[in-house]
């Protein structure tokens, strides 16, 4: 038989146990194809990273005197919210060559390492190719992410695609030799990255707030002054600002309020050493009076 203490003592683990997890955010993890697409982002005026194939095409050609293997490669980059950019790849990565003869797509691999972001982060895809191995990288596209709302990206494999066609020439005049390469996108090219994963932000939460409406009608005059608004909430969401507009009929018989700005102080959640601290106090309790309490 199990005694009433010792069933008290596995209740009390247990909600030490919620105590302790309770603390920590849970969120999940997308593994993903990211398209190199022609579409135009409005903020940065880069070439968009997208989920989604576009309708439309285009390409970025390099030329060069004499004959040369054709090269390609990416970078990548963290975006903050203010505009600075973050190299996380060590130059330039999954570098792959045309073999000379056939169009088409060319793979290689990176290994992403796991990189903590902001919500607000958006991740930036640099593709480089050159003529030769002779010569610095340049720059084919920039390619950047939505905003992806991640917590970080996760320790994985990308394997890029890179939709390239290689010319060569012999000219019957100097300098005799040319060729050139192209790094196609978008529509059926299919230049793109498999295995982009990332992890979402923080989810838990009592409340997701993306719009608050608030309605406030009334039948009689009372003070603004008197009128509060208390919203509780116990959520991981930061909040900076919040506005509330609260509309209304004529002047003389309902409230005439064009626009309310109502200030919502929050406080973060306690340090998990004040949550331990509490647990162990309810435990003491629920050991102590359990019996005449519960």
């Amino acid at each position: 038989m199990i005694s009433r203490f010792s069933i008290k003592v596995i209740i009390s683990i247990l909600l030490l146990t919620f105590l302790f997890f309770s603390q920590f955010p849970l969120g999940y993890c997308t593994t993903e194809i990211r398209y190199f697409t022609t579409d135009i982002d409005s903020e940065t005026n880069y070439y968009i990273l997208n989920t989604t194939q576009t309708s439309t095409s285009t390409y970025k050609l390099i030329s060069r005197t004499g004959i040369y293997s054709y090269y390609a490669g990416i970078r990548v980059f963290i975006r903050d919210s203010e505009g600075t950019e973050t190299e996380i790849t060590n130059g330039v990565v999954a570098v792959v060559m045309h073999d000379g003869v056939n169009n088409g797509l060319y793979s290689a691999t990176w290994n992403c390492p796991e990189t903590p972001l902001n919500p607000t982060d958006r991740i930036i895809v640099r593709v480089y190719h050159r003529l030769g191995d002779d010569v610095s990288w340049s720059l084919a596209s920039t390619f950047i992410t939505p905003i992806l709302g991640a917590s970080k990206l996760n320790a994985a494999t990308w394997t890029v695609y890179y939709y390239l066609t290689y010319i060569s020439q012999n000219l019957p005049y100097p300098p005799y030799f040319t060729c050139s390469g192209r790094f196609f996108f978008g529509s059926t090219y299919n230049s793109r990255i498999e295995g982009f994963s990332w992890s979402s932000g923080v989810v838990k939460q009592w409340n997701t707030v993306s719009f608050w409406q608030f309605s406030l009608e009334t039948k009689e005059w009372v003070k603004i002054a008197d009128l509060s608004f208390n919203l509780m909430v116990k959520a991981w969401n930061t909040i900076t600002e919040w506005f509330f507009s609260l509309p209304t009929q004529i002047e003389r018989a309902w409230h005439k309020i064009s626009y309310w700005i109502l200030t919502l102080t929050t406080e973060k959640p306690f340090p998990f050493i004040i949550w331990v601290g509490v647990g162990f106090l309810f435990v003491v309790i629920y050991l102590l009076f359990g019996r005449e309490i519960f």
